[in-house]
């Protein structure tokens, strides 16, 4: 992946930092290559005490704040053109939680992307 221009950002690292911090040194290197991108995230990259998402969803993800946050900071330096959020099954989720942090993160791109 790394050939390929891909940065991989652990989870771990954004634990103890802050997300512009971490996101930076990656979305400069994108920024040098296009002016455009996708977003794609995966219910599960949440912590299930956050948004109990599916049945593959490690402990220690990611919270709210930091999603937003992350979005935030590459809405500010690309446009995001296009997004897709997957992996949630609605049968992990009987009080609703994780479909309600969807609907947040979903609102949130959106104005990340100047919609």
């Amino acid at each position: 992946m790394r050939q390929a221009g891909v940065t991989l950002i652990e989870s771990g690292s954004i634990e103890h930092a802050e997300i512009h911090a971490v996101l930076e040194p990656a979305l400069s290197n994108l920024c040098a290559r296009v002016s455009q991108v996708y977003v794609h995230l995966d219910a599960d990259v949440f912590d299930p005490t956050v948004a109990p998402a599916n049945t593959y969803q490690p402990k220690g993800g990611l919270t709210v704040q930091q999603i937003e946050e992350a979005l935030d900071a590459i809405g500010r330096v690309l446009c995001i053109r296009a997004a897709g959020v997957a992996a949630s099954d609605p049968a992990c989720d009987p009080t609703g939680r994780a479909a309600d942090v969807l609907t947040r993160i979903v609102e949130r791109l959106l104005v990340a992307s100047g919609v």
